[in-house]
């Protein structure tokens, strides 16, 4: 059996973990010297309550979002407001925003508080609006003058929607893009009935455009066109699930595909999340 800690061991391995920073002497100094027995207690939470706190464990989950300040193109140009993401990250987990809405919050801020496009965002509106930063961190070719459009449009889709599966539910989902997982119980049309709900994100017209499975990922092969939904292996039989008709929902009008994903992905009837964001912090 390995022996104790002494107290300054202890203490140094509580600052390095809850704050990536050494303590001072002086804090080290007034640990030992405590002999009350709440001492450690006074220690944790000291570190909780550290604005460092935020920016270390943040850097956790910027690294599973693919966070970074540029954006990795052949010119690795600067993301000028990138540092707003970053910084929402941080002041979450300061916070101690609750888990599921700090999720939602990423993956369907606008949709959350019922922002119209174009227009000048409330108080209440910029702090869910900056959380859908999350959707554009990874490397991206948008910068690109050679690409066409539609290269920009659907790379930044696609990357939108297997980042949020990868983060959120552990799920990589990317070989599904040209043909049905070999290994994992997922098939194309899965995937592409993925990219339809994230259409909310780009698509921001009344009645978004049509998504069709792309024979081998190419989007100048379009095939079958595909509803909304999620993969079939992730689905409950007793309780499948389904976006609600908007002839009698009129609430959602196909655009908001992203808040009902994002409220199922947190409900208690999907367990997956809650592992899958609890492994990640005992890792």
């Amino acid at each position: 059996m390995e022996p104790e800690a002494d107290r300054v061991t202890l203490i140094r391995r509580a600052y390095f973990e809850l704050t990536g920073l050494p303590p001072a002497p002086a804090d080290v100094k007034t640990f030992v010297e405590d002999k009350s027995p709440n001492a450690w207690e006074k220690v944790i939470d000291h570190l909780l309550a550290s604005r460092h706190y935020g920016e270390q464990w943040g850097r956790h989950w910027l690294d599973v979002a693919g966070y970074s300040d540029s954006r990795g193109d052949a010119g690795d140009s600067d993301r000028e407001v990138a540092w707003k993401y970053r910084d929402y990250v941080i002041h979450a987990l300061n916070e101690n925003k609750p888990i599921n809405r700090f999720l939602v919050e990423q993956m369907a801020g606008g949709q959350l508080v019922n922002y119209k496009p174009g227009t000048q965002p409330t108080a209440g509106q910029v702090e869910p609006l900056i959380a859908t930063g999350f959707l554009r961190t990874t490397a991206d070719i948008t910068d690109n003058q050679t690409i066409y459009e539609v290269d920009k449009y659907f790379d930044a889709q696609k990357k939108a929607m297997e980042t949020s599966l990868s983060a959120v539910m552990g799920l990589t989902i990317q070989c599904a893009r040209c043909h049905d997982h070999k290994f994992d119980p997922i098939l194309q049309r899965d995937y592409y009935k993925m990219m339809a709900v994230y259409q909310a994100a780009w698509d921001v017209s009344k009645t978004p455009s049509a998504t069709y499975v792309l024979a081998r990922g190419n989007y100048l092969s379009p095939g079958a066109e595909v509803q909304p939904g999620i993969p079939v292996v992730l689905d409950n039989p007793q309780h499948p699930f389904q976006f609600p008709d908007p002839a009698k929902h009129p609430e959602w009008n196909g655009t908001n595909g992203r808040l009902i994903l994002a409220k199922w992905m947190v409900s208690p009837e999907n367990p997956l999340v809650s592992r899958v964001f609890v492994n990640r912090v005992w890792q």
